[in-house]
């Protein structure tokens, strides 16, 4: 499906009158202005002329005062020159990158009110996209989390990582403690898994996978905007800076929307990756042709029961890494079972 088709907005005529009765009145005033400062040009150059001039010509003082003055005004002009330009800069920059929104968490109040201004300003309505390593961030009932809107959507694709994969592994050694960190990894995505499953009981169209490689990206996609995290190592995702970016649809090769997107799609297609059965609770392996070749009971009832039970001991957490058990099924086409809405194509 074409990307700007699909991510386009309708059209919105009172906000398009709005915008252009904003511009009128913006150059109506500038227009105004400059009418101004003609017709007081010559009344300020008369009195320069023949009022002030006359009275600093011949006083020292005044006259070192008027100098010093001109300077600083000059010196003041031409930073505001220098700034607008630096401005210009960036705004010209931020226009190619499709850049519209960026955070850290060092940001207060002010940031963290355009970051929510700009969330419910979204068609969270529509289809949404996430890809997240527990989804503990986004399914969480805190305020930062998006439980309150996802419960409007309309279909719901989610990517978490396997908790029990190589990927989280690694993402767990680099956070330090390895077990106590792979632990909270299986409790968070149990949590998630179970909100994912009262959605889909209220009608909505939920899918999920679980991907198996060191994660990289956090990426939330809604409507033509994108929040994306960076995974950094050694750093959990709550202390690395927020950006969002658009999708310009006159313009889609600009900005990373579209390469973010395809990103999440090629993850999404990739039979390396199972889908989750929210009915059988069993992650699902199939081959490229879309024919089942295994399933893996997810997660399993020793992982279960230690969800329950919180964290574990350093022995068990070793112990569970490497104790799913895998039951081999003959390949039977991918229709028998759930079957995962169509992947888009970019």
């Amino acid at each position: 499906m074409n990307l700007i088709k699909y991510f386009a907005q309708p059209e919105d005529t009172s906000g398009q009158f709005l915008g252009s009765l904003r511009l009128v009145m913006h150059h109506t005033a500038i227009t105004l202005l400059a009418v101004w400062i003609a017709f007081r040009l010559p009344e300020a150059a008369s009195y320069i002329l023949f009022v002030w001039w006359p009275k600093v010509q011949d006083n020292s003082e005044a006259l070192l005062i008027t100098e010093i003055a001109l300077a600083a005004f000059l010196v003041f002009l031409f930073h505001m020159i220098r700034f607008a330009w630096i401005c210009w800069r960036k705004a010209k920059l931020n226009e190619i990158a499709s850049l519209v929104h960026a955070r850290d968490i060092t940001d207060g109040w002010l940031a963290r009110l355009a970051d929510q201004s700009l969330r419910e300003a979204l068609p969270w309505n529509r289809d949404l996209f996430v890809m997240d390593v527990t989804g503990r961030e986004i399914f969480d009932a805190e305020p930062s989390g998006l439980r309150n809107v996802l419960k409007d959507c309309h279909e719901l694709r989610v990517m978490l990582l396997n908790p029990n994969s190589r990927g989280a592994r690694m993402r767990a050694n680099s956070l330090g403690e390895p077990d106590k960190v792979l632990a909270r990894f299986r409790r968070e995505v149990a949590d998630s898994i179970k909100y994912l499953a009262q959605l889909r009981e209220s009608g909505r169209k939920v899918s999920l996978k679980l991907y198996e490689e060191r994660p990289l990206w956090k990426l939330v996609f809604a409507g033509d905007r994108v929040w994306v995290q960076y995974c950094h190592d050694g750093r959990d995702t709550r202390d690395c800076p927020e950006y969002a970016f658009a999708l310009q649809p006159r313009r889609p090769e600009r900005g990373f929307f579209p390469a973010l997107f395809s990103y999440f799609l090629n993850r999404w297609d990739d039979p390396a990756n199972p889908e989750y059965s929210f009915e059988s609770s069993e992650l699902i392996y199939r081959g490229g042709e879309g024919m089942e070749n295994e399933r893996i009971p997810f997660p399993s009832p020793e992982l279960a029961l230690e969800a329950q039970a919180g964290p574990p001991r350093e022995a068990d957490a070793r112990a569970d890494s490497d104790g799913a058990t895998r039951r081999r099924t003959q390949p039977v086409p991918a229709a028998a079972h759930d079957d995962p809405p169509g992947a888009l194509t970019a």
